[in-house]
């Protein structure tokens, strides 16, 4: 039978444990915001920002000193879009950026058929891989603490689309919305880790539980191309089931690509006669 003094010591013993589990719950939210805060704080290492506002001109000089010149007897080239990109270093140390880190992806809306059956909304790559040997990710550059790199791209407006299967393809307008991403390694020491895995395993893309390159990206909304374009220009562009991003321009000889965006034109009415969904 326990003395008085012992009935009084359980209750402690008691508290005391529920004290212990307590603080081993405490201690283990603390790790759990500490995880979630330097998650947060990584994935804003890499500042990606739109340093001018997105414009229409008749000209343009991209980043390789290039100078891009609309044409002002077509349609399809009548205006030049200007896209001023910085992408900055926020972090104490040096990131690594991949050799074709930046890129900039179009949204479309892709259907089965012009009566919208299946629709969804998808992305077509414009600048970063298209028409390019896309290089592995490990091949990749420093970008120092405060660090600061420029990029001004040009594109008509309108891009391609080809269908594989045919091969033919037609021009699409640059509507709705860009998708700008930049990828990263956020040090060296990862960026090494990446790289070592991958010649190891003679491929592009680390293997082995290696992690790959991080990723910032942002969405913006293309502005219309003329003063007197105003009909469906923030609308994203119409691809048919089977047509993808164009490496090659065939679309001007393509007499089925002009017959379909005649169909979508007539479906569709907007800034583009015989180019598209505006």
């Amino acid at each position: 039978m326990r003395s008085r003094a012992d009935r009084r010591l359980i209750p402690s013993c008691f508290e005391a444990s529920k004290l212990g589990v307590a603080l081993i719950l405490l201690t283990a939210i603390i790790v759990t915001l500490q995880g979630v805060s330097r998650a947060t704080e990584a994935t804003s290492l890499l500042d990606l920002r739109i340093q001018q506002p997105l414009r229409w001109t008749d000209s343009c000089e991209a980043d390789l000193g290039t100078r891009y010149q609309a044409h002002v007897d077509s349609i399809y080239q009548s205006a030049l879009l200007r896209l001023s990109v910085d992408v900055t270093n926020r972090s104490a140390e040096a990131m690594y950026l991949p050799v074709k880190y930046l890129r900039v992806e179009l949204q479309a809306i892709r259907t089965q058929t012009l009566a919208l059956e299946g629709e969804e909304h998808v992305w077509l790559p414009l600048y970063g891989v298209v028409g390019d040997i896309a290089a592995p990710d490990w091949l990749a550059e420093a970008l120092k603490p405060g660090e600061t790199r420029h990029h001004d791209i040009c594109f008509f407006n309108s891009t391609s689309v080809i269908d594989l299967q045919i091969p033919e393809g037609r021009r699409i307008p640059l509507g709705g919305k860009f998708r700008i991403s930049a990828k990263y390694f956020a040090s060296r020491e990862l960026w090494q880790q990446y790289k070592n895995a991958s010649v190891r395993d003679g491929v592009t893309e680390g293997r082995g539980g290696t992690s790959g390159p991080r990723v910032v990206d942002f969405e913006t909304e293309i502005p219309c191309f003329g003063a007197s374009c105003r009909v469906g220009c923030n609308t994203p562009p119409l691809i048919l089931a089977g047509e993808t991003a164009g490496t090659m321009d065939i679309s001007a000889k393509s007499e089925k690509g002009m017959a379909i965006n005649k169909q979508v034109a007539r479906k569709f009415p907007g800034c583009f006669e015989d180019g598209g969904r505006p």
